[in-house]
């Protein structure tokens, strides 16, 4: 264990380097992906593919020995670094309200006008599951996604939770992610959510990464596994909060955002933060798996 963090895995992509092969994966095909359609739809919206569907995809993962340092007492800002943890809040129970709530918290954070939730995943073990979460690096969308390209989308494509007036005068949107552990332990301890800071990712660390199904497109960043080594690239800096409250604290990062307000140098294809779940190695032998819920909220500023 680090003095102020952890050394745990966290998976990154075995990229392709033949033509004939996309990096990516076509859900109902071969191989696992913890989406299913209809999730995919709510986060995705049901955009038409740029391009036709290869022959294969590759989405072979490697976990890769990370050092995640704690963020906790760095505090980064959301408006600065692409996230923020907010604490000392009263959350209180998921039921038709949480949204609301989540959405003025969201709203005080940023400074935005409006903030609508529009879809969200709760990540709850099943008997027998090892895990219902990703770990593997990547961002939840890409620079093809509906959201970089909002102003060419049609309504019908856009996520069906996500409704937006003809006569908004939108000078700024973004989407944000509000990640809330949820138990079963009063802090969190099993598993966290690591986040890349993206001043640290440089312009070859990232391929984009193709999700379809049948009739619908979406995509993100993943990072590439380097070709000689075990061990993550030294300059990506990883951090986490340890011992997220379940009960007062809420993480929020950036999915996308037209305007940014953090630096992220260019190496990625549009402004968003690539992160990863990870298991806590010095958790207490008999922790039980941790449940989360992941909440999207599209905010605009007038």
């Amino acid at each position: 264990m680090l003095s102020d963090g952890v050394r745990g895995e966290i998976g990154y992509l075995c990229a392709s380097d033949v033509a004939e092969v996309g990096n990516g994966i076509v859900l109902g095909g071969k191989g696992s992906f913890p989406l299913n359609p209809t999730m995919f739809r709510a986060q995705h919206g049901s955009t038409r593919a740029p391009w036709p569907l290869k022959a294969s995809y590759r989405s072979e993962v490697v976990p890769l020995s990370c050092e995640i340092r704690s963020a906790r007492s760095w505090g980064p800002r959301l408006c600065k670094d692409g996230f923020e943890l907010v604490s000392d809040l009263n959350l209180g129970p998921i039921n038709d309200d949480y949204a609301r709530r989540v959405e003025e918290i969201a709203q005080a954070v940023t400074g935005a006008t409006r903030a609508r939730a529009y879809c969200s995943a709760v990540r709850r073990a099943k008997e027998g599951e090892r895990k219902t979460y990703a770990e593997y690096a990547h961002s939840d969308m890409g620079h093809e996604s509906w959201c970089p390209k909002l102003r060419d989308v049609e309504k019908s494509e856009l996520p069906p939770g996500l409704l937006l007036d003809d006569d908004e005068n939108i000078k700024r949107y973004a989407v944000v992610s509000a990640w809330r552990y949820l138990g079963p332990e009063a802090t969190c301890r099993h598993s966290h959510l690591a986040l890349l800071d993206p001043r640290s990712v440089k312009r070859d660390d990232a391929v984009h990464f193709e999700i379809r199904t049948s009739d619908s497109f979406g995509s993100n960043y993943r990072l590439k596994a380097p070709s000689s080594s075990k061990s993550a690239p030294h300059h990506h800096a990883w951090w986490y909060f340890p011992n997220m409250d379940a009960n007062s604290e809420l993480l929020f990062f950036t999915v996308y955002d037209s305007r940014p307000t953090f630096d992220a140098h260019g190496a990625l294809g549009i402004p968003t933060i690539i992160h990863s779940a990870f298991q806590d190695p010095t958790r207490p032998v008999h922790e039980p798996q941790r449940q989360s819920l992941d909440l999207r909220i599209f905010l605009t500023w007038e």
